[in-house]
């Protein structure tokens, strides 16, 4: 499985940004318009964004090619999973909790937005679960190996680009107090 590639959480902490790593993640390498088509936006409110990624290391100028009369870049991942670096400070932990509280939000809005594309007798390919559980320090490093089988199986299967697009939000953290 592909290790993320570690950017300043910060970058991930833009809803907007999120979408455009999650859709170059699925639809593989874009051009900006192509973006902006995706994800029904004016293309000039992308550039900065991209640029930020790029600048960050999570996007790279993968090409150029013909659209029209003009030439246009098209951006591609630097690599298949992006996560926030690791919180060192208070400024790293508070963009973390920041990219966190966004992936959240999103999931939310795209498990409300499910709900109600789907009938009630279609829904058994949606989950929604929460546990709250005491695991000693072998229970946890299980769990957590579990969650990175999931991660490799989401990621090959991604690569196959068939099927029906899924979203998938895994947090799993040991909480401050009992």
């Amino acid at each position: 499985m592909a290790r993320p590639r570690l950017v300043p959480a910060k970058l991930l902490a833009s809803p907007l940004r999120a979408e455009i790593i999650g859709r170059l993640q699925t639809e593989g390498p874009l051009s900006i318009r192509e973006l902006a088509e995706h994800l029904a936006r004016a293309a000039s409110g992308l550039y900065h964004h991209v640029r930020l990624l790029e600048e960050g290391g999570v996007v790279r100028e993968s090409g150029r090619r013909r659209s029209g009369r003009r030439d246009e870049v098209v951006y591609a991942l630097t690599s298949p999973r992006v996560g926030g670096a690791r919180a060192r400070d208070a400024e790293g932990r508070a963009g973390v909790a920041a990219a966190a509280q966004t992936a959240l939000r999103m999931a939310g809005r795209e498990f409300t937005a499910a709900l109600a594309a789907t009938s009630p007798t279609k829904r058994s390919g949606m989950r929604l679960s929460r546990q709250r559980v005491w695991l000693s320090e072998e229970g946890a490093a299980k769990a957590l190996a579990c969650v990175r089988r999931l991660e490799a199986l989401l990621e090959a299967e991604n690569r196959k680009r068939r099927g029906k697009l899924h979203v998938v939000t895994t947090v799993f953290v040991p909480l401050a107090a009992p």
